[in-house]
């Protein structure tokens, strides 16, 4: 008699399907030093139709003029540049673990100062640093 219950159990086993819970390697391990990594850079929009930062913000002034002499432009010291149609800005990405060179990534650019609106503008070259120091991307557009 043992043995017939013992059969029909292990028949019942075998016939009843199994629940098997598939859930992916990456959600069970955390390699180590495999991680997204924070990118941020700092930039100007250009372009604005009279959105961008007033004369009070200093930093946009500043800005425009030392990339103005890095063309070889030198402004007269008590001039400063309108800046209603440029905006500096911050920009964040995230470097995705195992990124391989040309990959895209997308960006998010932030207005810094009084800027009404970005929109329409265009970033000028910007690279994005990890927490190290070193340039990990470039974004523009």
């Amino acid at each position: 008699m043992q043995n017939w219950i013992k059969t029909v159990v292990v028949a019942v086993s075998l016939a009843l399907p199994g629940v098997a819970l598939a859930q992916s390697l990456e959600s069970l391990v955390n390699v180590q030093g495999v991680r997204e990594n924070q990118l941020v850079g700092y930039s100007l929009v250009v372009g604005l139709d009279g959105t961008g930062d007033k004369n009070q913000v200093k930093f946009t002034n500043q800005t425009i003029t030392n990339m103005l002499r890095q063309f070889g432009v030198q402004l007269p010291n008590k001039i400063d540049p309108k800046v209603k149609n440029v905006a500096a800005v911050a920009v964040s990405a995230m470097l995705p673990p195992m990124y391989s060179r040309g990959q895209t990534i997308d960006v998010t650019v932030s207005s810094i100062g009084d800027a009404k609106s970005i929109r329409g503008g265009t970033l000028l070259l910007t690279q994005l640093h990890g927490a190290d120091g070193e340039v990990y991307a470039l974004a523009q557009g």
